[in-house]
């Protein structure tokens, strides 16, 4: 008898209004616990535990560990109590038991819907037990939406985690109360903005005195929190931080929700609400600043604005492409004699939380401009191929031809790779040192990927991608273009999709050609 390796997977959701007891965690374990102790061909592994994530999507993490699991081989067999624990999305429900798992050779068994894919295949039925879960799921998102709406209105706090300088009551629901050391904090930041401290400027400050940001703060006391738009190692205040609030209305008593609209069902994605539609609610809770000093920020900030001939003159090509490897935060450019990029952590704290990353502009534009002028050179090479296989057709020549030259140049591929595959040899038995066996291995790498270029581009036109390939807009833009001289927005928006730089002035760069069907 074959025994499995299984996995119980359990999972709970307010928002899919589960019965919070029958179907709690732990019944749920004592659940698939027993049905796995009457079976002796099931060996439980692990178990993998999504608390509070809704069925209608898959990004739930422990999902996603399970499904690493399996693809590791570490377990074989999901087991769950029944398909609604699984997922509630029927197209995805169907694709992963009708498909993915049968590809994997993974058994799975949803005990109270009778679904064991390793005695029987699935039933007719069981499509239709996803369609009502997914129903299910999608009445009871537009439900609790109402109830959100109304609770809004009504000033009632319905977040996760309460703003920094507030929590939740522990007494009354939908209430906030202020938390002391955290409003000190806020009144602080006011104080110093009002003085005429600049935004940065506090947050090294803060930084400086070794006071928590808002998310390290709240893990402090015992809260999961977790802020989807921070960089995962920014643990430290920053402009962003003191920016948002400086411009946060709730610390005058006001309840401030619905500034953002994410669709309940499926987890959809998050939409920017115009301020006419925000729910704003006075009086809810207790101020930390007053009215006035509110306003005296805002009037202060929309005054400070930049003169923007100067900032025309002063605009970054590489903004939004050139990040920091180590801490994630965009590179700062610095003017003067040799302008210079640096980490824009490094620049507001110091090495407090990272380091310099100091790069000097023309030596960063020198580099890219060769990276350009060599993709260019690869789409000329590729347009040379498109002509050719045009002529070709134009004229006739029979498909043996064709068949000849793909031959020929994966020939040649091989006698590369044979080449490699010796140098390592000739090092170990001195022939080569070790910059030699180096440079003999990059040049040979550089052949092999020209040549595997040409032959993947070579078999697709044969196979009647001709038409596609003149019209790919990289071929149509760069096929005439002469020699870059210089490095604009506009060649970066085309060609690049990140670069990154390490410490030592390294740099990984990544190419949107990679996603292009017919380009490289």
């Amino acid at each position: 008898m074959k025994t499995y390796n299984a996995g119980e997977y359990i999972r709970i959701s307010r928002k899919d209004g589960d019965k919070l007891e029958s179907d709690s965690i732990g019944n749920q374990r004592d659940f698939l616990d027993a049905y796995i102790e009457k079976n002796d061909d099931l060996m439980l592994v692990d178990r993998y535990i999504d608390d509070d994530y809704t069925g209608t999507n898959f990004e739930r993490p422990d999902f996603q560990r399970m499904m690493e699991d399996v693809n590791q081989g570490r377990i074989n067999c999901i087991i769950v109590k029944d398909l609604s624990r699984f997922g509630r999305d029927y197209i995805d429900v169907g694709n992963y038991l009708q498909k993915i798992f049968p590809k994997l050779g993974v058994r799975f068994i949803a005990i109270n819907d009778n679904v064991d894919s390793g005695v029987q295949q699935y039933d007719m039925m069981m499509p239709m037990k996803n369609l009502f879960n997914e129903q299910y799921a999608r009445d009871i998102s537009m439900k609790v939406l109402t109830a959100m709406r109304t609770k809004q209105a009504a000033g009632q706090f319905i977040g996760a985690f309460a703003c920094y300088g507030y929590v939740k009551d522990p007494h009354r629901k939908g209430k906030i109360i202020i938390d002391d050391y955290a409003a000190s904090i806020v009144k602080r930041i006011y104080d110093l903005y009002l003085g005429g401290t600049g935004q940065i400027t506090i947050a090294k400050i803060l930084n400086e005195d070794k006071i928590l940001c808002p998310s390290a703060y709240k893990n402090s006391q015992g809260m999961r929190y977790n802020n989807s738009k921070r960089l995962e190692k920014t643990n430290y205040w920053t402009y962003a931080t003191i920016h948002k609030i400086l411009t946060s209305e709730i610390y005058t008593g006001k309840m401030v929700q619905h500034r953002n609209n994410a669709s309940q069902y499926r987890n959809g994605s998050s939409r920017t609400v115009d301020k006419s539609e925000w729910c704003i609610v006075e009086g809810t809770h207790d101020a930390i600043i007053s009215e006035e000093q509110w306003n005296q920020v805002q009037s202060l900030m929309s005054h400070k604005t930049k003169d923007y001939k100067l900032l025309n003159q002063n605009i970054n090509v590489y903004a939004g492409f050139l990040t920091c490897a180590d801490c994630g935060r965009g590179l700062s450019l610095i003017r003067g004699k040799r302008n210079r990029y640096v980490c824009a952590t490094y620049k507001q704290f110091s090495r407090s939380f990272c380091t310099a990353h100091r790069l000097f502009e023309d030596e960063l534009n020198q580099v890219i401009l060769h990276l350009a002028n060599e993709k260019i050179k690869q789409i000329k090479k590729i347009a040379i191929l498109i002509d050719e296989e045009e002529a070709k057709k134009n004229k006739s020549v029979s498909i043996s031809k064709n068949n000849e030259r793909i031959h020929k140049l994966d020939s040649d591929i091989q006698r590369i790779e044979f080449l490699k595959r010796g140098l390592y040899e000739d090092y170990r038995s001195g022939i080569l040192d070790i910059q030699e066996y180096k440079t003999y291995k990059t040049e040979y790498q550089k052949q092999s990927d020209e040549l595997c270029n040409q032959l993947e581009h070579m078999k697709r036109l044969q196979e009647g991608g001709l038409e596609a390939a003149k019209a790919n807009p990289y071929i149509v833009r760069f096929r005439d273009s002469g020699e870059l001289t210089e490095i604009t927005k506009e060649i970066l928006d085309v060609m690049f999709e990140y670069i990154k730089v390490h410490e030592g002035n390294r740099l990984d760069v990544g190419y949107r050609f990679k996603e292009e069907s017919v380009l490289f």
